[in-house]
């Protein structure tokens, strides 16, 4: 989620994807320990440990959820990767970022030449190359030296982008003190794993949300339209609690994260055992949720 997204770390939010793989076949799932099952326990003898919320120190493997998806056909009749990839970049949102562009450009400047969608393919495409091409700076791009055999300079003269310096105020601004670029915006994004975000918003200050924490209210609002489909999501301990992994699992969705100790709900077997380095301890609820303790250098849970 910079976060849902790459703020993570201690205090602030951290990154948040979601796994977008359908999955296909699964059960419900099954309930740990009932009334029968411990009364034979108890004649076996069975050193299985309950505490008082209902956690077991015998961890089950549970199944996915059962999810029926549907197959939605695209009209596409391209042969080329390029043709795929316009359906993604299609001349609606060309025409939507023209717009803003060439609005807030002649807003800045009196002489901006205004752009067209041809030339923000054009820029786009630069991007993507530099992105594969590395060089020293940006201005090797355009150097029509032979050794660098570009092709940049042919499509657009180096002179016709340029950041556009801010000096306004933000009420927003973000001061981040342990990070390299210290001062931002602050995002919250949930992802794809491969890196695709499927939804953005910004952080505009401290929120006052009725509905429960912050850090939760924001996961369920980001995963609006994901729910109810099977799907897994990876969280930092900025947004794990036991509240938000119920919610999730209500809705038919997997939740995996790293958590702070110190948060309300987790099992004391697992988050005040002592360990040695190379050890783990675990336990499972009653309604199938798992919590880890692991000790490399130190202890993560």
């Amino acid at each position: 989620m910079e976060a849902l997204v790459g703020l993570g770390g201690n205090s602030e939010p951290g990154t948040c994807d979601v796994e977008l793989d359908d999955n296909e076949s699964a059960s419900e799932g099954v309930l740990l320990v009932d009334e029968e099952d411990e009364s034979e326990s108890e004649e076996d003898g069975d050193d299985r440990i309950f505490d008082g919320a209902g956690w077991s120190t015998v961890v089950n493997n549970l199944q996915p959820f059962v999810v029926e998806f549907s197959t939605e056909t695209i009209e596409f009749d391209g042969d080329k990767p390029y043709d795929f990839y316009r359906i993604f970049l299609n001349d609606e949102l060309l025409a939507g970022i023209r717009e803003k562009t060439n609005r807030y450009g002649s807003w800045n400047h009196r002489d901006f030449t205004h752009t067209t969608p041809d030339e923000l393919l054009k820029f786009v495409g630069l991007c993507l190359y530099m992105g594969n091409v590395r060089l020293p700076t940006l201005r090797h791009y355009w150097s029509t030296k032979k050794m660098y055999t570009n092709m940049c300079p042919s499509i657009m003269p180096r002179n016709r982008t340029a950041i556009v310096p801010f000096r306004g105020r933000l009420s927003f601004k973000q001061y981040i003190p342990n990070k390299k670029h210290k001062f931002g915006v602050k995002l919250f994004k949930v992802c794809a794993k491969g890196g695709y975000p499927y939804k953005v918003e910004v952080y505009f200050g401290k929120l006052n949300d009725k509905a429960g924490a912050v850090s939760e209210t924001v996961v369920m609002r980001l995963m609006d339209g994901l729910l109810d489909s099977g799907r897994r999501l990876f969280c930092d301990n900025w947004y794990s609690s036991m509240s938000l992994t119920r919610k999730l699992s209500d809705r038919r969705t997997d939740f995996v994260g790293t958590f702070r100790k110190n948060r309300r709900g987790f099992p004391s077997g697992v988050t005040k055992k002592k360990l040695e380095r190379g050890e783990l301890t675990a336990m499972q609820s009653n309604d199938g949720i798992t919590v880890m303790h692991w000790c490399d250098k130190r202890p993560a849970f």
